[in-house]
């Protein structure tokens, strides 16, 4: 016989799996559930913002004089962001026409159009919003765009929230 087969060892293996495996289990679920947590109280939180930036935005239109403002100006951007503390972007047909930070874009950091899936779900099949996880390299982050039909073409506003992993692993 061998040593490492005997019936105390036999009775060490059978109790470490019998606590293990529940241990096990539990640490895959509960990662599940907070992630799912964590997406619902981001798109809540990414709701009331954009709500908030679609409500400057109408302001700043009835309040012009002129009906035929078709594309708000950058500087509209610059106080939606400072307003709700975010990064702002506004698309027109997919494209960019104004952001908060348009030094990324000259930069060509951030592409200048807007996600192909992003424009698909809301211009063709009419969701509300649409929240996305996106890479650039190695930088994550979310982004919930609504869309804008207030005044001429239909706009699209974006705003980007930096993907936050340490919540979840300091959660789980």
């Amino acid at each position: 016989r061998h040593p490492l087969w005997s019936f105390a060892n036999r009775v060490y293996i059978s109790f470490a799996a019998v606590a293990l495996i529940p241990l096990l289990l539990f640490t895959v679920f509960s990662q599940g559930i907070f992630s799912r947590m964590f997406s619902q109280q981001f798109v809540e939180k990414a709701e009331s913002l954009a709500s908030t930036a679609r409500s400057v935005m109408d302001d700043f239109l009835l309040r012009q004089e002129q009906a035929e403002v078709q594309v708000p100006p950058e500087d509209l951007m610059l106080w939606i962001s400072t307003t709700i503390q975010n990064d702002v972007n506004l698309y027109r047909e997919g494209r960019l026409v104004s952001s908060s930070r348009s030094e990324f874009f000259d930069a060509g950091m951030f592409p200048v159009l807007l996600d192909g899936e992003i424009y698909y779900r809301i211009q063709f099949e009419y969701n509300p919003f649409y929240a996305q996880e996106q890479r650039i390299g190695r930088f994550a982050f979310r982004t919930l765009t609504i869309p804008y039909t207030a005044a001429g073409p239909r706009l699209m506003i974006s705003l980007p929230f930096p993907f936050e992993r340490e919540e979840l692993a300091a959660a789980t």
